[in-house]
């Protein structure tokens, strides 16, 4: 059996036309499957929870965008069920970096496609924070905020309506960039300190993109069992701004107010309170206390 968590209004409405499509074939092609809506943010974690206990589905998919596959892996995680139930995604969603970073395909249908055919397993790390866990990004200071602003605004809608969802983060970043505060930083990387000064972000990653196709670690590996981090700091707004069109192509890399580093245990102390998201969803943390979990999902590839 498999089991669908389906974002309705994903995509600005896409994601219920992307299940339409789907429902068809399944039954078109006598797949037993089971379905669930989500009706709110952070809906498709219970969606998950209750698909699991209830009828305990081989495969769970999500139908959706990147904050639906954040939320149906931390059902899968909080229901303790790594070994036994495996994670497929269609995307239907405006970032779709999950799908970038783990080359699956973009077409819904393709996805489909993998999903019910392919034989292929991949075990993944995650990123575990307080309670929650990420499989793309958690991210901390200015790319925090403009996640919390990009998910308020109205445009985003309508810009997904156009295809253009990725501009949406572009609109949120000049209306955060010359207000926001930068922080100094006391960072422990698996008990190595360092003091950071004007610090601007700190980006932890599982896979090398986020915020709609932005390449922020080149070089980070889902299955390698560590995070790589990527610190933008010692830089003006103005600076900033002109750095920010190179993070599309990965070549902010070269820019000496960027920094890359790796560890399994990330630890890091604001001056000040700095907002958080995971995976672009923005969550209040305790602690900014990052963990590498070594290969604890499996997804259909």
């Amino acid at each position: 059996m498999i089991g669908f968590v389906i974002n309705p209004v994903s995509g600005n409405g896409r994601g219920m036309k992307v299940w339409y499509e789907i429902k068809h074939i399944l039954q078109e092609k006598n797949i037993n499957y089971v379905e669930s809506f989500t009706n709110k943010v952070g809906s498709g974690t219970k969606c998950t929870l209750d698909l699991i206990h209830k009828y305990k589905p081989k495969i769970i998919v999500a139908v959706g965008g990147d904050g639906t596959v954040h939320e149906v892996i931390n059902g899968v995680y909080q229901a303790d069920v790594k070994n036994h139930i495996h994670f497929g995604y269609i995307p239907s969603g405006s970032g779709n970096d999950y799908a970038r970073g783990v080359n699956l395909p973009k077409n819904p249908m393709k996805a489909l496609d993998v999903i019910l055919h392919s034989e292929k397993r991949k075990r993944l790390d995650l990123l575990k924070i307080d309670n929650e866990v990420a499989v793309c990004s958690i991210g901390t200071g200015l790319d925090g905020k403009v996640a919390q602003i990009t998910n308020e605004a109205k445009y985003k809608k309508w810009l997904n309506g156009l295809r253009l969802g990725g501009l949406a983060y572009v609109i949120s970043l000049f209306r955060v960039l010359f207000s926001f505060k930068t922080s100094d930083i006391t960072l422990n990387i698996d008990g190595e300190v360092k003091q950071l000064k004007k610090v601007w972000f700190i980006a932890v990653s599982n896979l090398p993109f986020y915020g709609g196709g932005m390449l922020i670690n080149p070089q980070a590996i889902p299955d390698d069992e560590k995070a790589e981090i990527c610190i933008v700091s010692n830089i003006n707004s103005l600076e900033l701004l002109t750095l920010f069109p190179l993070v599309y192509f990965g070549k902010h890399a070269k820019h000496k107010a960027v920094s890359f580093l790796s560890g399994k245990k990330i630890e890091y102390v604001p001056s000040h309170y700095l907002t958080t998201q995971a995976d672009g969803e923005t969550i209040k943390v305790n602690k900014y206390k990052i963990d590498v979990l070594p290969k604890h999902i499996t997804i259909v590839k």
